[in-house]
């Protein structure tokens, strides 16, 4: 068994642990920066046994590294400085600058935001600054930031996924996804890195709890252990060809 994670861990990256040959749980999420940790936790709360690879010897991603500024509209600092704001407003402000975008991903972004940023507060005890800030392409001053840039949504994050037992191993590139006959991803293949050199090994996903269907919600845990290898959505346009 892999030690969890701790604060220390988000800052040095002191996680350290080897993969036997073969291991199976219900969620194998690859990364362990925001993204990754958010959907082990949801999936941990659901009641799955979740593993999060990281290919690095630290966690965090590029998650520990950021500024810290998220783009949510609605929120109380808005109100507080007289801003009027809504997911329409940010969608239409994304969709003019962007080149190259899913119109309904960014709907599902902007629809989100305010949800998933408050979640980060009522989950994770997370301090935003109290004022909002411009960032490009934006019509209004939308952007909150981290008291802390990274770490501060990092650390309470890793500090939650340890606390309820996900497992977390460093210094392992996933290398491929396994599938079953139907093209439903099954597990990954990947390269654990050590004292001793690579290592292949393969991680399975046995299943895939009913309850974790639900905790698909504002976008925090939208794909399980069992999900499709072309799980990508179509977009609107391709939907109706």
């Amino acid at each position: 068994m892999s030690e969890t994670l701790s604060r220390r861990a988000v800052l040095t990256g002191a996680v350290r642990g080897t993969l036997p040959e073969e291991e199976t749980f219900d969620v194998v999420v690859v990364g362990s920066g925001a993204a990754g940790l958010a959907a082990a936790l949801e999936a941990r709360k659901a009641g799955a046994e979740v593993i999060v690879l990281e290919k690095m010897g630290s966690i965090g991603g590029n998650s520990v590294i950021s500024q810290g500024l998220a783009a949510v509209p609605g929120t109380p600092q808005q109100s507080e400085a007289g801003i009027g704001d809504n997911p329409e407003l940010m969608f239409n402000d994304l969709m003019k600058v962007t080149k190259i975008s899913h119109p309904h991903r960014i709907a599902l972004l902007t629809e989100n935001a305010l949800a998933t940023w408050q979640w980060t507060i009522d989950e994770l005890g997370v301090h935003w600054s109290r004022g909002v800030e411009y960032d490009y392409g934006h019509s209004v001053r939308r952007c909150v930031a981290l008291a802390n840039q990274g770490e501060g949504l990092m650390t309470p994050l890793a500090e939650r996924v340890s606390a309820l037992g996900v497992s977390v191993r460093l210094n392992t590139r996933v290398t491929g996804f396994l599938t079953d006959d139907t093209g439903r991803v099954t597990g990954v293949t990947a390269l654990v890195t050590d004292a001793a050199g690579l290592h292949p090994v393969t991680i399975r996903s046995w299943r895939l709890p009913e309850a974790l269907a639900r905790t698909s919600r504002c976008g925090r845990c939208r794909a399980g252990g069992s999900a499709p290898a072309s799980a990508r959505q179509p977009s609107p346009e391709a939907r109706a060809k």
